[in-house]
């Protein structure tokens, strides 16, 4: 009696739990073709040349990761153009605008801009440099097959800081 009783629980408890749709095999290929859907949404940003970086996270050089919020928060690139709007949490050793945004803010012409792909690991990276007034940022952008990323901006008057975020369609106003 008991037994059957076992038997009954559990072929129950089998049944509510449902059978997925798909099978192992064709999860497998439903996410080979989700990754590759990403995939191809990256490249098309980055042949594109416009996009943005929405910052999540920040991490300066003492370490320690600061959530960012709000959808203002990243890097901007225009083709042969970039605009940053990213928080600052570090050292400075010169101050260049006392009345302006502590921040790393700035909007420049990419000098040295490099874009190597690694097609093993499906991995972009951006090297670049940016200058505005006296002050000049090397720029390292990594950019994974996912659209997730990792930015490192070191300004040569102040200690670098690293991102991390996602790589989202660069939103342009309309005229």
């Amino acid at each position: 009696m008991k037994n059957s009783i076992l038997t009954v629980i559990l072929v129950l408890a089998a049944v509510a739990c449902g059978t997925p749709g798909l099978t192992s095999d064709e999860r497998k290929a439903q996410k080979a073709q989700e990754a590759q859907a990403r995939l191809d949404e990256v490249k098309g940003l980055l042949d594109m040349g416009y996009y943005f970086f929405d910052a999540e996270t920040a991490t300066g050089r003492g370490g320690g990761q600061v959530p960012i919020n709000g959808d203002y928060y990243g890097l901007q690139v225009m083709g042969d153009s970039v605009a940053s709007f990213l928080p600052f949490f570090g050292t400075t050793q010169m101050m260049v605008d006392i009345y302006g945004d502590s921040g790393l803010k700035f909007h420049s012409k990419l000098e040295e801009k490099e874009i190597e792909i690694d097609e093993k690991r499906n991995i972009y990276t951006l090297r670049a440099e940016a200058s505005k007034e006296v002050v000049s940022y090397r720029i390292f952008l990594e950019i994974y097959e996912n659209g997730s990323a990792s930015l490192n901006i070191s300004p040569s008057n102040q200690s670098s800081m690293s991102y991390s975020g996602r790589i989202v369609p660069l939103k342009l106003k309309k005229e």
